[in-house]
């Protein structure tokens, strides 16, 4: 039973099966193929959500002076790496 990185290991089976699947172009995997391509989707938004919410409040934790700003920063990165590491 895996504890730390299951959501990192999760997004690599979702790419891995997308290039399989797509390989193999068979008709009868249509719904296999949707499944697989509304997963992906969700992958990469996750991705995009999660670095945006990085980059920015990266930049808000080390630019600016201001304690509560720092640890409301503080939070959501921890938030973001919690999640990937869950």
């Amino acid at each position: 039973m895996k504890i730390i990185g299951g959501t990192i290991s999760e997004a690599i089976k979702i790419v891995d099966s997308k290039f399989s699947i797509i390989d193999a172009g068979e008709d009868k995997e249509l719904k296999n193929r949707l499944n697989y391509a509304k997963e992906y989707t969700k992958l990469i938004m996750t991705v995009s959500v999660s670095l945006i919410i990085l980059i920015v409040f990266g930049i808000s934790f080390f630019k600016v002076n201001d304690p509560n700003v720092k640890q409301i920063s503080a939070g959501f990165i921890g938030t973001v790496v919690g999640y990937w590491l869950k």
